[in-house]
């Protein structure tokens, strides 16, 4: 192995381990933030809520149409996402119940 190799492979090993200790250290300060604010309100300012919504979302389209898209450019998968989307929105009109107040 060459002196530089040698270099530079020590040099991503300080990267990897400095970003470990910043992984860490933002998982330590948000588990502070949970503990001082209770996991309830701390959902909120976190956008927890919408994410949870959004991965539901992608959990429902996954689940009727697979996880693969068919088209590969990128025009084409956009329809085809938008299109699987109005079929999934017509499936959930479909199966709500129609109500009538008496």
């Amino acid at each position: 192995m060459h002196q530089d190799q040698a270099d530079s492979q020590c040099h991503r090993r300080g990267v990897e381990g400095d970003m470990q200790v910043g992984r860490r250290w933002r998982a330590s300060v948000a588990m502070g933030r949970v503990r001082d604010l209770g996991r309830r309100r701390w959902k909120e300012p976190m956008g927890y809520h919408r994410r949870s919504l959004v991965e539901r979302a992608v959990s429902r389209l996954e689940g009727t149409f697979g996880d693969r898209l068919k088209n590969r450019v990128f025009a084409t998968e956009r329809t085809e996402i938008r299109l699987r989307c109005e079929i999934l929105n017509r499936f959930t009109q479909l199966g709500l119940p129609r109500f009538e107040w008496v």
